[in-house]
């Protein structure tokens, strides 16, 4: 075998495997701007080496396989993507165990905050009140989407320790979760990241019924992960 053949044969190789790995181990960590970019970049390079393979490869027989195993492979992810997708909530699950079911415990005694965003994002929000926590931010005329309150003065009002809001907003950020929101049945639903409607999470049941909806939109996808920990998706 060449240099150039054992080259050529890793990238393929890789370029197989990094749709795969990057679905499991960073769909729910990654931007998914980011990921997308990774996956085109992989798919060109499968392609790409796939080729060279064919074109160099010595024995007449095997010149067929490569691009075969490419095409297999691209419809292979496809076929198995929910599975994939089931398995990266449970490795994130796994990774950040103890984390999640800390932040459950504190939800469910303190009491006073139902909601709330990590406060990195334009919107933020505390129990459904959206705030600043700069007061030059702060923009009570506006009678539309854009009204904010001072967040000290919402946090005042709502009778919340400023201690644990701030606690809660490190849990959230530690967790990768871009806001939580406990719903009539109980059920504490984490948004991890979407657009508009289509929003996706984790939540943390104490029945397993589906609760249809959140503050995200119809919950479409209800997948049990571990005992009372389930992934969602909405549209």
């Amino acid at each position: 075998m060449t240099r150039k053949f054992i080259n050529n044969l890793l990238i393929f190789i890789l370029s197989i495997l990094t749709p795969y790995i990057g679905t499991i181990f960073f769909i729910l960590t990654t931007n998914i701007f980011i990921l997308l970019l990774i996956f085109l970049l992989a798919l060109i390079l499968l392609i790409v080496s796939g080729i060279t393979l064919t074109n160099i490869e010595s024995h007449k027989s095997k010149k067929k396989y490569y691009l075969i195993v490419a095409g297999l492979a691209i419809i292979c992810y496809f076929l198995t993507y929910n599975i994939q997708r089931n398995t990266a909530d449970l490795v994130y699950y796994k990774s950040k165990e103890v984390l999640l079911n800390e932040l459950v415990v504190d939800i469910k005694s303190y009491k006073k905050i139902k909601e709330m965003s990590d406060g990195l994002r334009f919107w933020k929000s505390v129990n459904n009140i959206s705030i600043e926590a700069n007061i030059n931010d702060v923009d009570t005329t506006d009678s539309g989407f854009g009204k904010k309150y001072f967040l000290d003065d919402v946090l005042k009002k709502n009778n919340i320790d400023k201690a644990y809001y701030e606690l809660f907003r490190k849990k959230l950020i530690d967790t990768g979760f871009e806001s939580f929101i406990t719903l009539d049945d109980g059920t504490i639903s984490f948004t991890m990241d979407g657009m508009l409607d289509n929003c996706y999470g984790i939540a943390y049941s104490e029945t397993g019924e589906n609760p249809e909806t959140n503050d995200c939109g119809d919950i479409i996808r209800w997948e049990k992960i571990s005992d009372h920990w389930y992934a969602w998706g909405t549209t």
